[in-house]
């Protein structure tokens, strides 16, 4: 009964460390693209509708230095 585990034991542990590299790393990729999507879909959102963008910068965010123009200028070119 002893041997049986050991043998069920190290058939389930086989391919531990190969998932633990290359699942880590799939894991890490899959959360790299989700959060870049997200950002990428708020890119186009301000692209898309410019006036809201604009009242967007002058009313919610409230930039304390630039003008909120050039603020959103700036925001959808970097994002």
């Amino acid at each position: 009964m002893y041997n049986t585990l050991q043998y069920f034991h190290r058939l389930s542990t086989r391919f531990d460390d190969k998932l633990n590299v290359w699942g880590g790393s799939a894991l890490c990729l899959a959360l790299r693209l989700y959060v870049s999507w997200q950002f990428f879909k708020a890119g186009l959102v301000k692209i898309a509708d410019w006036q809201s963008t604009l009242s967007l910068f002058r009313e919610e965010y409230m930039v304390p230095v630039i003008p909120p123009e050039l603020a959103a200028w700036m925001g959808a070119g970097g994002n």
